[in-house]
């Protein structure tokens, strides 16, 4: 079925091992039998396009490799990440991506904002939704810090879920985000920025000193290879967060 075709096509699209010609040519009657969604697309191009004698993972400098001796930097035994947030008060780590979140409050009343700085493995794009359990309906942070491509960041909503999202502006709100620093370290980018609690904005979720629902994704090749690809299917996540203690 198609839906078996579409697994089996993101199986291949997530996988760290660069494709084999025998997965070429697979790959190639697929996309003669079925019109494959354009992230779907975009991955099998890409494979087609480096899969001959490719034996090895990909990217270079891949991030799954060693560094310094270390089995795997983005392991737990690598941990922490970045070293760009590590002054502020609270933090989480997730081993899914993996994922490191630090945070402090500052100000009172209609003023009160957080600091937060968190890290991915990706030099494409990074992000993080507050609270929102999927990426529908969902206020989003989304960014870059460097690498083999421009540090960015911006304030963005998305709609539907499975579209790119809109920037705030582009949707008649106000980027109420303040770079503080990016830093791309250990094949990880990591954002730094500050916004109010409750910004006023429509399209900005407000961020409560308490459990917060929030959802993380992070573009990883070779399924993701650019800032209009979908993210992989297995790197985004769903936490739960008490950002009054870290738990």
């Amino acid at each position: 079925t198609i839906l078996v075709q579409f697994e089996f096509i993101s199986l291949i699209c997530n996988t760290r091992i660069m494709t084999t010609s025998f997965i070429k040519t697979f790959a190639i009657s697929f996309l003669a039998l079925i019109a494959t969604p354009p992230s779907y697309g975009r991955c099998l191009r890409h494979l087609l396009k480096n899969s001959d004698n490719a034996t090895t993972t990909s990217p270079p400098n891949n991030p799954h490799g060693n560094l310094d001796g270390l089995t795997n930097p983005h392991g737990a035994t690598a941990r922490p990440l970045s070293s760009l947030g590590a002054d502020l008060d609270y933090s989480y780590y997730d081993p899914i991506g993996p994922f490191e979140m630090y945070w402090s409050f500052e100000g009172e009343g209609d003023e009160e904002s957080i600091e937060m700085a968190f890290t991915l493995p990706s030099d494409i794009f990074i992000g993080i939704g507050f609270g929102c359990t999927s990426s529908k309906a969902c206020d989003m942070v989304v960014g870059n810090a460097g690498g083999r491509n421009p540090a960015f960041i911006e304030d963005y909503f998305e709609i539907e879920g499975y579209q790119e999202p809109h920037s705030d502006v582009e949707l008649g709100g106000t980027n109420d985000l303040t770079l503080v620093e990016a830093k791309y370290e250990n094949w990880a980018s990591t954002l730094r920025f500050k916004r109010k609690l409750n910004t006023g904005d429509k399209w900005d979720a407000e961020i409560v000193k308490g459990k917060m629902d929030l959802v993380y994704a992070w573009c990883e090749e070779p399924f993701c290879v650019d800032t209009h690809s979908a993210h992989a299917p297995g790197a985004w996540n769903i936490i739960t967060v008490d950002l009054s203690t870290g738990a």
